[in-house]
């Protein structure tokens, strides 16, 4: 469905468009080498651990990247 294709599914999906960078992008801010994210946003359920969270949540502070609870969790449908 289209729908689909343009909801990012997983945790690390949202977190990617959030920030509007790439995977590239994201790993230098993060100071991660690229296959890091990249093995994250491939990942079938993309799940954020805590450790990963609290990276993410410091740069989204530098870059004044809104980061909401939500966006750090899988989301379940209604």
């Amino acid at each position: 469905h289209l729908e689909n294709a343009t909801i990012p599914r997983t945790p690390w999906q949202r977190v990617l468009a959030k920030f509007g960078l790439t995977q590239n992008a994201l790993a230098k801010e993060l100071g991660w080498h690229r296959s890091m994210v990249s093995r994250r946003m491939s990942s079938r359920t993309g799940l954020i651990d805590g450790a990963d969270q609290i990276a993410l949540l410091a740069v989204a502070k530098r870059l004044k990247v809104e980061l909401k609870p939500e966006d750090l969790v899988v989301a379940f449908k209604k």
